[in-house]
């Protein structure tokens, strides 16, 4: 599926496939997909490091490159996904897969529509996750709330709101939407989105997608395009100007701290050393005049002392 096609192997074949490579023995050797699989080893990069050192098997890594997410077949409707600069969401974008499989929406394998942040089709799940989930997410993931990306996108998948039902409940009731052909939009059950990915590392600028290509430039964008992504460049100037400028008044206010702090501590120290200096005076005033006292009792001691 990650190349838009479809081939049918064993359940064996697979976990080799994806554990060990297409072309392990266990994998059955007449994979057509683009990818080699092999997604739960770690790659060794130094071309110039001895394989005999290097146990390949002994380096795997923990869940990478693997998902543990549930089919949702309701893709086939389409994945909505939100772009958001920081945490202002920019446009909502609706991608249906096309090709055979109906399963797959990534890179050109969709058909897209641009909708507006308060379009009303997605007012409800828009409204939910603004609110309410991008905090309780960036609470998980132990992210500051002014810390999200400056350009992110969520995407979610529609799904049935079934979870309470039976299996074998769940079942008929998908043989009789079959039977009946139904259209999606006609659905008596309720339907839930799952967020499935989020991306802040390959954001691409939809509206100049034209451009993309060695052989192509911006003027293979459209006027309307041209405009509609330039205002979200304009967007992410605008944020990154902000954000420069909060942390400027954020090194104005540490540096004034600082100076109160240094001041105060100066000062304080200052004080103690008037005090140590008046207390030494005076230590040494009555330590005089106790050394007279006792001189002068001594002489009149010798005088009393004469016959």
């Amino acid at each position: 599926m990650n190349d838009n096609h479809i081939e049918e192997h064993t359940f064996k074949e697979l976990v080799a496939f994806c554990a060990c490579g297409k072309n392990h023995p266990d994998a059955g050797g007449n994979w057509t997909s683009v990818s080699d699989g092999n997604y739960l080893q770690q790659q060794n990069d130094d071309e110039n490091e001895d394989d005999d050192k290097v146990d390949k098997q002994s380096q795997l890594l923990k869940g990478a490159f693997v998902v543990d997410q549930r089919l949702l077949p309701r893709i086939s409707e389409g994945e909505i996904r939100m772009v958001f600069v920081k945490d202002e969401l920019f446009e909502i974008i609706h991608k249906k897969p096309v090709g055979e499989n109906g399963r797959s929406a990534v890179a050109w394998n969709n058909k897209t529509t641009f909708y507006k942040p308060e379009e009303p089709l997605f007012r409800d799940l828009t409204e939910k996750f603004l609110k309410n989930d991008i905090q309780r997410i960036a609470r998980k993931l132990n992210l500051a709330y002014n810390a999200l990306p400056l350009l992110w996108t969520a995407d979610f998948i529609p799904m049935d709101d079934d979870d309470e039902e039976e299996e074998e409940e769940r079942d008929e009731q998908f043989e009789k939407e079959e039977q009946n052909k139904k259209d999606v939009n006609n659905r008596k059950t309720k339907t839930r989105y799952i967020l499935g990915e989020f991306n802040c590392s390959c954001v691409g600028l939809t509206k100049f997608r034209a451009a993309c290509g060695p052989d192509k430039d911006m003027s293979d964008v459209s006027d309307q395009d041209y405009f509609d992504g330039a205002k979200l460049c304009d967007l992410i100037g605008k944020r990154c100007k902000l954000r420069l400028d909060e942390h400027k008044e954020g090194l104005k206010r540490k540096a004034m701290v600082n100076r109160i702090a240094w001041g105060t501590i100066l000062g304080f120290v200052g004080f103690v050393a008037l005090l140590s200096s008046k207390s030494s005076s005076s230590s040494g005033q009555k330590v005089g005049g106790i050394k007279g006292v006792d001189k002068n009792s001594n002489k009149n001691d010798r005088r009393r002392r004469k016959p």
